[in-house]
């Protein structure tokens, strides 16, 4: 019965009955702090669960960033950790934390749409591989975030769920391909949520939302491709997303694994946890990191008001002292637009070619058709063997920079959240976009350089839409950029979240395609193929 789970839950765990009140301010408490609760018996997973259920039916026909839940089976799960309380004590454990998983990764047993209609009603046989390393510690998985069909865009709609927007501005964009998961995050639905990032799916997303984005250097977390691929790349990641630094760092001692990557060369591990370098970077503040700090706009022009709150942030990491300018003189940024663009048209034609064939084109939206197109011209593996070499160079460029810096900070991204009506800018800031790969350009080109970035948020434009400045750092020193990022956060103390989702009054004046036809006709194609 009902009552003996209670008396059951109640022995195990020797946790609390809290008031209403306390009950209902949970969801604004940190990972951490909830995480320190759940080991010290104060609270069970089961409450967490009936908390997240209750913030998602609250605030999800607002942001529309969950569509997917499994609250019965993350009840299953969170009697198997309460069986086994105490047993765990393992790097990482998250001792029955709820957390949401973005609807790229499968879950056994749960909804796995991807955001086609092809696989809208698709159910997971098993789980990926973080998504049982996950579980494996401790994590109770209580739904699946929006994201763009199959993820290819900066902002996350699809034909399957409506359209994922930003807790700060109900009428902007939460960003993309982890919308769905940053505006969870945002809007206080959970305290940790997965993210993937190609081109800035992380790191865009969270400067839409206000919230903390993280990818980590190829190799840290389990490889989202196939087994076996070359460093020299471009790499989709899995990354953790929260509402704080040392939240994200909490989340990336769980997800840390070389699944899929043991080809590589370890990073240097140490008996350091992740977490315990972001409170060491809090503690420390700024004035006791002693970083060298340069600046950069990676070749991108940006709105005035944004630039000028990441360069201020930017003069504050640097200990109140102007930064390096990084130009491309010591970086080729240009070059590396252009292997990120090569390479990823590459990905999509080999992994998506099949979505062209004429049974099923007609429900694959027409920027993923462009893109795919893109990567099956003729020359286009010619492209791909240049962008591979230029790589190299770049690589080697790189190194020589962060001789210089010890961290680069880079906007990240373009303006703050556009009109969530548009599929993407094709203009900004008078700058116009061939493409819908245009405003992705300051987190793609950084992804390029293979290196761990961060997207902290550093400030809110006077219409109230937030920004975030990208932390990047050299391959491996990932514990560096979260002290850097838990430092300046400290320093800056910003909001974390939006708990209560708000309509905006400034005008947007997004400029770009409203509708599948427009977004064909701007790339070039024919309305009549699609």
């Amino acid at each position: 019965s009902l009552l003996d789970r209670d008396t059951f839950e109640l022995r195990l765990t020797g946790c609390v009955q809290f008031s209403d009140d306390a009950m209902e301010s949970l969801h604004l408490l940190e990972a951490h702090e909830v995480v320190s609760m759940l080991k010290a018996g104060l609270v069970s997973p089961l409450q967490l669960i009936d908390v997240v259920e209750q913030r998602i039916s609250a605030t999800n026909s607002l942001v529309h960033a969950t569509p997917i839940t499994c609250f019965d089976r993350a009840r299953e799960k969170a009697w198997e950790i309460m069986r086994n309380c105490g047993e765990f004590s393992s790097r990482g454990f998250l001792h029955g934390l709820p957390i949401l998983i973005k609807d790229c990764h499968a879950v056994a047993g749960v909804r796995f749409t991807e955001g086609s209609l092809l696989y809208a009603d698709r159910i997971s046989d098993a789980s990926a591989a973080l998504v049982e390393q996950l579980e494996a510690k401790g994590a109770i998985v209580v739904g699946k975030t929006n994201v763009p069909e199959f993820c290819a865009g900066s902002q996350s709609f699809n034909s399957v769920f409506p359209t994922t927007l930003s807790p700060w501005d109900l009428r902007t964009t939460s960003g993309g391909s982890s919308g769905g998961s940053a505006a969870a995050l945002a809007s206080y639905q959970c305290w940790l949520a997965t993210g993937t990032d190609l081109g800035g799916s992380v790191r865009m997303p969270a400067a839409h939302c206000g919230a903390v984005g993280f990818r980590v250097s190829p190799g840290r977390t389990p490889a989202n491709g196939e087994p076996g691929t070359d460093l020299l790349g471009l790499h989709s990641i899995s990354g953790p997303m929260a509402r704080s630094v040392r939240d994200v760092a909490l989340f990336l001692d769980a997800m840390e694994s070389n699944v899929g990557w043991e080809h590589l060369e370890p990073h240097s591990f140490s008996e350091e946890t992740f977490e315990a370098a972001a409170i060491l970077g809090a503690s420390q503040a700024i004035e006791g990191l002693g970083l060298k700090v340069g600046f950069s706009t990676v070749g991108c022009r940006y709105s005035a008001e944004l630039e000028a709150l990441c360069r201020k942030a930017t003069w504050l990491l640097n200990n109140h002292q102007e930064p390096l300018e990084v130009g491309d003189d010591l970086v080729d940024f240009p070059r590396a637009q252009q292997v990120f663009k090569a390479l990823r048209a590459e990905q999509l034609a080999e992994k998506y070619g099949m979505l062209l064939d004429p049974a099923v084109r007609a429900l694959v939206k027409p920027e993923l058709q462009w893109n795919i197109l893109q990567g099956q011209k003729p020359d286009s593996h010619r492209q791909a063997e240049i962008a591979r070499g230029d790589l190299k160079k770049l690589q080697s460029q790189v190194l020589e920079m962060f001789k210089l810096v010890d961290i680069l900070c880079v906007p990240a991204t373009i303006d703050a959240a556009f009109d969530a009506e548009v599929r993407y800018p094709s203009k900004l800031n008078d700058q116009s976009f061939p493409n819908y790969l245009g405003q992705l350009l300051p987190t793609a080109t950084v992804s390029v350089l293979l290196c761990p970035a961060l997207a902290l948020p550093c400030g809110f434009l006077e219409d109230g839409r937030p920004v975030a400045l990208q932390l990047v750092a050299p391959y491996g020193a990932d514990a560096l950029v979260l002290r850097a990022a838990a430092a300046l956060e400290h320093h800056l103390a910003l909001p974390k979240g939006c708990a209560a989702p708000r309509h905006g009054t400034a005008p947007l004046r997004t400029e770009g395609p409203r509708s599948a036809r427009e977004a064909a006709e701007h790339h070039g194609m024919d309305p009549m193929d699609l």
